[in-house]
């Protein structure tokens, strides 16, 4: 949905599936980098109870995202990483 979006399927979404999910899509205006950006930035900004199970999926995924060759994404995610430790 639109109003509660998935920030973990954004924020795993490859170039690729961006390109197709969003072909035609004003969404596709903010970019691939942008939009995982962003995600990186509200995953940092949530909620998130440490030691659940979501925590720990959400600090894979921005672990996994700090090694993005994406300068901008990584450095989002390793902000984003601090914040929920």
């Amino acid at each position: 949905s639109l109003y509660l979006p998935d920030l973990l399927k954004i924020a795993n979404l490859s170039r690729e599936k961006f390109q197709k999910t969003f072909r035609g899509s004003p969404v596709k205006r903010t970019k691939w980098q942008g939009l995982v950006r962003n995600a990186c930035i509200a995953l940092g900004n949530a909620p998130i109870t440490p030691g659940t199970a979501f925590h720990r999926e959400v600090e894979n995924t921005l672990k996994q995202l700090c090694q993005s060759d994406d300068s901008v994404i990584s450095e989002s995610a390793r902000w984003a990483l601090l914040r929920i430790q």
